[in-house]
């Protein structure tokens, strides 16, 4: 995720603290997640919700939530906030899975608003190449061509560490 990370804005990056990851389950299994049953992955996603709803909520207002994959954006749609959503986009077209779909939406938390992102297939299932694709697409969806010159400044300017950015994305908070 670091790596798609990195190619959508330059300053983002967990290393530097610019970017957080929140799990959906906020407690650690013997297993690999992707080795649980079905129903063992929702049992423990159905303990952690009110967890994750709190980690989300207390985010400040603008920051932007990025989904890695359909279960995660799944949760963020069954947290019981509002969640409003534009059409599907094809983000590239891969052969054998007949390609990657993006989600864009806006979480609505009382006063505050977060763009969130979402794409069809886990990072870490994606060659390199992908990875550009996901982060042009999300780069494309969340800073506009005019905004270039803004991410160019923050870029510049070294992005402050700071933990989220605006709405924007050109404004550390």
């Amino acid at each position: 995720m670091e790596s798609v990370l990195n190619r959508v804005n330059p300053a983002w990056t967990y290393v530097m603290g610019s970017a957080v990851h929140i799990d959906v389950v906020g407690c650690a299994t013997k297993e690999r997640w992707s080795n649980l049953t079905n129903a063992s992955q929702t049992e423990l996603i159905n303990n952690c919700r009110e967890h994750f709803s709190r980690a989300i909520c207390n985010l400040p207002d603008g920051t932007i939530i990025l989904c890695d994959g359909p279960r995660a954006w799944q949760e963020i749609a069954n947290l019981g906030l509002r969640l409003v959503m534009q059409l599907g986009q094809l983000i590239n077209v891969r052969e054998a899975t007949g390609g990657d779909h993006g989600k864009i939406g806006e979480l609505f938390s009382g006063e505050k608003k977060f763009p969130v992102r979402g794409w069809s297939a886990h990072v870490s299932h994606l060659p390199a190449v992908w990875r550009f694709d996901l982060a042009s697409w999300i780069h494309g969806t969340l800073f506009p061509p005019s905004s270039f010159v803004g991410i160019q400044a923050l870029k510049v300017s070294g992005g402050g560490g700071s933990a989220c950015y605006g709405q924007e994305g050109n404004q550390p908070q």
